[in-house]
Formats: structure tokens, C-alpha cells, sequence
């Protein structure tokens, strides 16, 4: 068989299949048929056989060799209209300074990023950043202005100064306030002043005491900073109960020391907690200095979760409150099934880009403390490469096509990759925007791949067993 099929050949416990790049489609294949696509050894009266099926799926559309000839994101020619109207979420960081030590923060020196300092945003600043939102938002009807840190309440004064200057110049418009806080200095003014402004408050806790203040303590003691957050969280409670359950929502970072049940256990079970909106994520290996490893009993509790998960979806398993740490699983699941059910084809175009980057800028634009403008608030700020623009001068557009354009860096190897379509590196997975062939780059690609295919053996498996992606949503 001549192996320049553009297929990805994979196998459930229960069936064979073959994911088809051009046509975008997965195809349940028999066992003979996955053989002989593999190259595997058959009889000649098999292969007799099997040529026909395989003729078939040819004349039927699937199995063939074209790739991506020449890249450029489609989004590139329309760019500057983004930029210029479609602008509706800024990002303010309003110091770099944090009240705590986390062991692993992007900014306690473990990561080639900047480190905490005590640089801060003065009013003019932000209030150019909050105009220039204003002005290049003319087609959003809602607008939306996040603090970031830092540990942004350490200026809370300022943050109340743009509150009231944002409501002044906009316009007539809605605008939804958020921001990302560790929780510690929420104090009743702090409280109030949410609760006025209808903000959306995300509390970094990471589980039960002995868990979070590991790694979790105050700058200058070793003491924890979880009695404080739960006392402050009681507080918001107590004045606001109505407020607190649709506003204030959690992030867990899990380092991989600590498995996920008791954690689990410690948000399913605790009244300040259960039932408010939860996020968890990894802690993050961009830009880190060391590896990080993923110990064993993390990857055995993940799974086990996972397992308990599907098994209630597809009914099997009865009065099981699905985890809230598996939210982001399942939805990335749903947002694969929403990529195969729209993205249907004949064949791949002779122009295009992989799935990666977002219009930089515009779906939040995240400018730093002296007007530096960043695609989002997680690329490195110490990468000239990452900067596209400031507050004076406006967002550079050139730089804002090569970001869009990333897979230039390494197209040869792009073009040949089955996860084509579903490849999401972007500018804060590369080492070097003007490097090809970055090797952190490389090492993120075997990731997604990785975490494509066992999406692609879950949805199969789910199908298989007659799971209703339409009609049924997922409940926490």
C-alpha cells in the first residue's frame, strides 16, 4: 500500500478506525482494512478483498494525499478590521507586585518570565488603555475590562478609579468587570464594591488547608494563605448570598504531587464551595526553567475520574455528581464534537493555517503596567517578540500577521501532521517567533497529538455506545 494516505490510523477497545484529514471525517474500518492501511502481512486472497474496500472509500472521497500547499491564516486579510472595531476585552495589569509566594508562579523566578516588583499602573495609563478600548470596540455591544496582577486588589484604588472611568466613556454600553485575585484582601469595602459593580471574581484555591498553603503562603512568613480566603469567602457569603453564588467561581492549580480525590472530595463537599462555578488547570511547563514532571497516582486519580465520568453520560452508572475537575475534559470533548459535525470537506484548501492562534488583541488584549500591549496575559512579557504594540503608538499589524501565522516557522512539518485541524499552538507555546523549528514548539506538538487522539478513541466509544451529543448537556 502506498502509505501517503493523509489518514491517522487508531483503534477503541471495541473497533478499528481511520481519521481522514482531507474529509475531515473518522471512518469505522474492519480489522482487515486496518491491517492492510498499517501494512500489515496479509494472504493475497485478504488483500483481494480489502483493495476493493479500499477502492471504494477512494471513489467515495477518502484516502487522499493532498496537503496544505502555502500558508497564511484566513484571518489575515481581515485582521485590521478586528483590530480596528472588534476589540471588546482589556485586560489591565495593574501591578506586578503579589501579596504572596506561590512555589509555582510564572513569576517566582522558575520560569523564564518576569519576577515579582513593585512596578504599578498609574490612572493615566489605564485611562488610555480603557480609551483605546472604547474606540476600537464601534461593533461590540458589550464590552469587558479585567484586572490582572499581580495580585491586582493591592491597588484597589485604582481599580475603582477606571471602574468609574470606564462607566463615564462608554458610550452607552454594557460593560462586565472581572478579575483574578487570590483572595487574601478581600475586606468589606473590597466586598461592597464588587457586589456594586456586578463583577465576576476568580479566587485561586487550590483544596483542602494542608494542600493549598504548600503552595500557597505569604510573601514575607511561611504562613498559608487559606484560613484568610475562607474567612473573606464566608464574609461575601454572609452579605451577598444571592451575589456569591452566580459571581464568585474558583481556580485549582494541581501540581501533580497531589492527586485529584481529595481535592475532589474538598470542593464536592464544602458548603462556601459546592456548588459555585470551578476551573482547574495543570500547573503550567510554558516558559519553566525545569521539567515538571507527572507523577503516577495523578495520572491513575485523573483517569479513574474520567472513567466515572463517561460511565454516567452514557447512563451506566446512576446518582453520580460528575466531577467538577473533569469539567474542561468533557468540554473540550464537546468542542470536538462541534469541530466534526461543522467542519466537513471534500478536501483540504491549497491555502490555509492551522487552528492555533486567535486574532491576537482581540480576544483580550492585555496591556501591562507602562502600556505594552500582549496578545493575552499568559505570553512572556520579557519576549520582544510577543509585544504587538502600546497604548501611544497603537498595535503593530505586521507583528500581529506573523503571529497569526505561526505555522510559517515550521510548514513542512505542519502540512504532514494528522492533527492538522486540530492543532492549538499558538505564540505562548513558542520558544522563538523568529526561530524555525523551536524545539519547545516540537515538544508541545507530540502533546497535542497525544491529547487529540485519545479525544478522537473517547467520542468514538461514546458514539458507539449511542451517547447524544445533541440533545443531552453535560451536568455539574
Amino acid at each position: 500500500m502506498n502509505n501517503d494516505y493523509f489518514i491517522h490510523l487508531f483503534e477503541t477497545p471495541l473497533e478499528k478506525y481511520f481519521y481522514d484529514v482531507n474529509m475531515n471525517e473518522i471512518v469505522n474500518i474492519p480489522e482487515t482494512v486496518y491491517k492492510y492501511l498499517n501494512n500489515g502481512d496479509m494472504s493475497d486472497e485478504d488483500i483481494s478483498i480489502v483493495e476493493k474496500y479500499v477502492k471504494n472509500l477512494k471513489d467515495n472521497g477518502y484516502l487522499k494525499k493532498k496537503r496544505v500547499e502555502t500558508v497564511k491564516n484566513p484571518l489575515t486579510k481581515c485582521a485590521k478590521c478586528y483590530i480596528d472595531n472588534k476589540i471588546n476585552y482589556l485586560v489591565l495589569q495593574v501591578t506586578q507586585n503579589c501579596n504572596l509566594r506561590c512555589e509555582y508562579c510564572v513569576y517566582s523566578g522558575g520560569y523564564d518570565t518576569r519576577v515579582h516588583n513593585k512596578s504599578r499602573m498609574d490612572i493615566g495609563i489605564a485611562k488610555k488603555g480603557i480609551d483605546f478600548l472604547i474606540k476600537h470596540s464601534s461593533d461590540c455591544e458589550e464590552l469587558k475590562l479585567g484586572f490582572y496582577g499581580g495580585e491586582p486588589l493591592l491597588e484597589f484604588e485604582l481599580i475603582k478609579q477606571c471602574v468609574k472611568y470606564a462607566a463615564t466613556v462608554a458610550e452607552g454600553k454594557k460593560i462586565g468587570y472581572y478579575i483574578t485575585t487570590n483572595g487574601t484582601l478581600i475586606n468589606d469595602e473590597v466586598i461592597d464594591f464588587f457586589y456594586n459593580n456586578n463583577f465576576t471574581v476568580t479566587i485561586s484555591l487550590d483544596g483542602p488547608s494542608h494542600i493549598h498553603n504548600r503552595s500557597r503562603h505569604f510573601a514575607y512568613s511561611d504562613k498559608g494563605s487559606f484560613d484568610k480566603i475562607m474567612e473573606n469567602l464566608s464574609n461575601i457569603k454572609k452579605k451577598y448570598p444571592d451575589y456569591y453564588q452566580g459571581n464568585i467561581q474558583f481556580n485549582t492549580v494541581l501540581t501533580t504531587e497531589n492527586g485529584f480525590s481529595e481535592i475532589e472530595e474538598f470542593f464536592k463537599n464544602n458548603s462556601l464551595l459546592k456548588n459555585n462555578t470551578m476551573t482547574s488547570s495543570l500547573v503550567s511547563d510554558v516558559y519553566a526553567k525545569g521539567e515538571r514532571k507527572v507523577g503516577e497516582n495523578y495520572v491513575r486519580e485523573e483517569r479513574y475520574l474520567e472513567f466515572l465520568m463517561l460511565l454516567c453520560k452514557i447512563g451506566w452508572l446512576k446518582d453520580y455528581r460528575i466531577s467538577q475537575l473533569m469539567k474542561g475534559t468533557f468540554d473540550d470533548l464537546l468542542h470536538f464534537e462541534e469541530e466534526m459535525s461543522k467542519q466537513k470537506r471534500k478536501e483540504l484548501p491549497d491555502e490555509w493555517h492551522h487552528g492555533g492562534p486567535c486574532m491576537p488583541g482581540v480576544k483580550r488584549l492585555f496591556m501591562t503596567v507602562d502600556g505594552q500591549f500582549y496578545p493575552c496575559e499568559k505570553v512572556s512579557e520579557t519576549r520582544e517578540e510577543n509585544k504587538i504594540g502600546d497604548v501611544l503608538d497603537g498595535i503593530n499589524m505586521e507583528q500581529v500577521h506573523k503571529i497569526l501565522n505561526i505555522e510559517s516557522m515550521n510548514h513542512n512539518i505542519c502540512r504532514n501532521c494528522w492533527a492538522y485541524s486540530f492543532c492549538g499552538n499558538c505564540i505562548l507555546n513558542i520558544d522563538n517567533i523568529d526561530k524555525e523549528n523551536n524545539s519547545n514548539n516540537n515538544t508541545m506538538c507530540s502533546v497535542f497529538r497525544r491529547d487529540t487522539e485519545e479525544k478522537m478513541k473517547t467520542w468514538c466509544i461514546l458514539k458507539r455506545l449511542n451517547y447524544d451529543f445533541e440533545s443531552e448537556k453535560i451536568q455539574f
